[in-house]
Formats: C-alpha cells, structure tokens, sequence
C-alpha cells in the first residue's frame, strides 16, 4: 500500500492546486465504476465497491471523508490515517454544512467529478444552501495530478503490470477449438484475482473478420478464426493496466500478418514519442502516420491516460494537446482497420513517459500466436 509520506505527498499537490486556483475548497466525487472510483483511492487508498464517496479539503487540513457507512469509516482510518470520516447518507448537504461551518458561504469552490459523477441531488443542495459559493469543475486539473505518478507509484503499477502479463498468458494457454470465450476468460480471472487484483475488464473479437472488440460471449473458438485479446486489469495497489495481444488459429493470412505488422511498428512508435515535452497530439500522429503510410485506416482511438482510473486525464489523440510530463502513465492501443472495414489489428500496452521514451509496465513481448 502507499506510504504515508506518499499520502502526504498527494494531499501537499491537492492543497497546491487550491492555492494556485484560488478556491476555498476542494471535492473530490467517486463513485463505484471503473472510471469513477480513483479519487477516493487516491486520497484514501480503499477500493470503493458500491455507492458514493466524497473528499473535502480545506487550506492546511488533512481531507475530510464522507462515507456511507460504519465499515467504509473504519478501513479509511485504517488504510490512510485521515480521522475525518463521516457517515452520511446526504452527501450534498454533508458538504454544505462542511464550507458553512467554516465560514464558506461565498467564493469558488472546486470539484473534480462535477459533471460526471457529482449526483444531481447534491448539486442542488450545495447550491441552494450556499447560493454565494461558485462551483466549477476541476476534474482535468485533478487529474494531471494522478496522471503524473511518483516513484513509489510506479512500482506499485508494476505490480499490476505483472498481473495483467500473467492473465494474458493465462488466456494462451487456455485457447482451443472448441472452447468458449467465457471459458478462456475464467481462467484470465483466476490468475488476475489470485494475485490480488480488484477488478478487471475483458475485451476481445474472435471470428474470420474482426472489425471490433466486444465484451465476452459464449461464441466458441473454431478453426480459421483470428482472436484478439484485451486485458485491462486494476491490480492490488488500485492501478489499472491495459496489455492486449493477438492469435490466429491455423497460420494467418497475409492480410492479417500486414495488418498486426502495421499495428506493433505504431506502438512501438507512439512508445518512442512519450518523452516529456511532447504533446499528447504528436503521440497520436507517431502511431496513426505509420497506419496511413502502410495504406491502412486508424479504428478507435489509439490511447489515453491511466491509473487509479481505467481512463484518466490526457488522450492519445490529434486534438489532446496536453504536454507529456516525466512519471505520466499511458495506455496505447492503436487499432489498425483494413480498407474493408472487416478486419482489424490491435494491440496495448501501458507505459511511463520518461526521457528515453516509454518505459513498459509489461515483461512480456509481443508476439502474433499461432495456436494449432
């Protein structure tokens, strides 16, 4: 779990944020999803599993919590050290009472999850009750926080590097004609979850074609299908990864050789990019220039930030113009779609920006499996 000094080190960049941006106050909204829970994580190091947690920081406090219950008020005590962990059922006016009983009634007051995962209910009550106070969205500011990890926090990524390499090793050795997805996928779980990962999001396609990937099905491998893989997996310590590989049941065609050849020089491309100064957009371009310059189209997105999130702060795209930072952590993905639009490569993997270049959370290289 983080150290203390490494709870201090978030709270100290939290206040900082407050005073550059001149607010009040700062709430941080979580809710249970995916997406969703990693502010909590963040200020707390608990995996929230139902409902809804908000954190409240004042100029010079230590967080305040708001919890839904007795158990979540214990493990916050014990996991963090923050003492302020209040049980309530409305956290809206929780929070309201909070910023008045400190002589918060005017001013800004910011908060990440505003227009994402603040629930309606609260808004209004904060906004009623305190009509003077303004409240404005500081999610993308939250989040360059997270998105840029420390040293500490980035060897707790690689433990779940290591979890996602060992579930998608498991997911090979489980391929066969005649299984199941749902079958291969069990096994991915078991391997993920015995090392202690919290929670995981399977993608994959299998079939002749493969244009998209899709949750898991009860379809059956057969022979002659071409299988993709996703693995995204928030492991022990609360840090997602993504590693996604690709396999052919009987040797591949040479439309799909070209195509996973396309798709593995554009991650090792966009790899190469993530150095701090560059933008987010001049990644992109690494990866879908080779795409283009191969005479092949650019499918979904090519990557993003990650973390306590599954997806967090910056995106690996043309229009993101945020500039790379040392210790930033990115998931590409490029996806590389044949003119016909049936077939499709795509691989992942998670990275840390450094000044030689991406440095993988994977061991494991990448490799076209031919099963069979």
């Amino acid at each position: 779990m983080p150290s203390r000094q490494e709870f201090r080190r978030r709270y100290r960049l939290l206040q900082e944020l407050m005073a550059a941006e001149g607010l009040a106050a700062l709430v941080l909204v979580s809710n249970a999803s995916a997406e969703g829970r990693g502010f909590h994580r963040y200020l707390t190091n608990i995996h929230l599993t139902s409902r809804q947690a908000l954190g409240v920081l004042l100029p010079g406090a230590d967080p305040i919590i708001l919890a839904g219950n007795k158990s979540m008020q214990w493990r916050v005590r014990q996991e963090s050290g923050i003492e302020d962990v209040r049980i309530t059922t409305s956290s809206g006016a929780e929070v309201a009472n909070i910023l008045a009983s400190n002589g918060i009634r005017s001013g800004s007051v910011g908060i990440a999850g505003l227009e994402t995962l603040l629930r309606v209910g609260d808004y209004l009550d904060i906004s009623l009750t305190l009509p003077d106070v303004i409240l404005f969205d500081v999610t993308e500011h939250v989040e360059a926080i997270l998105v840029e990890k420390s040293p500490e926090e980035l060897d707790l990524m690689r433990e779940s590097g290591a979890a996602a390499d060992a579930g998608l090793e498991a997911f090979t050795r489980a391929l066969a004609v005649g299984v199941t997805q749902f079958a291969a996928v069990a096994e991915v779980e078991r391997v993920m979850r015995a090392r202690g990962s919290y929670d995981t999001l399977m993608l994959m396609s299998s079939g002749p074609t493969n244009p998209f990937l899709d949750t898991p099905s009860d379809r059956v491998f057969a022979a002659g299908d071409s299988v993709i893989c996703s693995v995204e997996v928030e492991g022990r310590h609360g840090y997602w990864i993504e590693r996604a590989g690709m396999y052919s049941f009987g040797e591949p065609s040479e439309l799909q050789r070209r195509l996973y050849d396309s798709c593995l020089r554009s991650l090792q491309a966009a790899a190469a990019a993530l150095v701090p100064g560059n933008t987010a957009a001049a990644v992109a371009r690494a990866a879908e220039d080779i795409i283009a310059a191969d005479g092949f189209q650019v499918g979904i997105w090519s990557g993003h930030g990650i973390g306590l999130n599954v997806i967090e702060g910056l995106a690996i795209g043309q229009d993101d113009h945020t500039v790379l930072r040392e210790g930033m952590t990115v998931a590409l993905h490029p996806h590389v779609k044949a003119a016909d639009g049936l077939h499709s490569a795509y691989l992942s993997e998670t990275f840390g920006v450094s000044a030689n270049g991406g440095v993988s959370f994977s061991t494991v290289p990448h490799e076209f499996v031919v099963v069979g």
